[in-house]
């Protein structure tokens, strides 16, 4: 990701009406905004790793976030994966 748009995206985000980010997975690797409260999965995630990544950036500095994934049926096998393993594999 450009440099510039690391630094150009948290600024227009904070002073964005709607208070909505869309970011791909490697977009999301570069920024860092505080006060996120709700990531939503378009996809599922394709490991424990990423989903947890993704999903944090909504419980930083003590805080509670909402995350939420959405699942077409192709992909119920992947989310019971992550979900069992999120569970320590229960």
């Amino acid at each position: 990701m450009k440099f510039w748009l690391i630094l150009f995206l948290p600024v227009k985000f904070k002073q964005s009406a709607s208070g909505l980010l869309l970011a791909t997975d490697v977009a999301g690797r570069g920024l860092d905004i505080p006060a996120v409260e709700h990531v939503i999965h378009y996809q599922v995630p394709k490991d424990l790793d990423l989903y947890i990544h993704r999903s944090r950036r909504t419980a930083r500095a003590s805080r509670e976030g909402l995350s939420v994934v959405l699942v077409g049926p192709e992909e119920m096998g992947s989310y019971k994966k992550i979900m069992k393993a999120l569970n320590g594999g229960e």
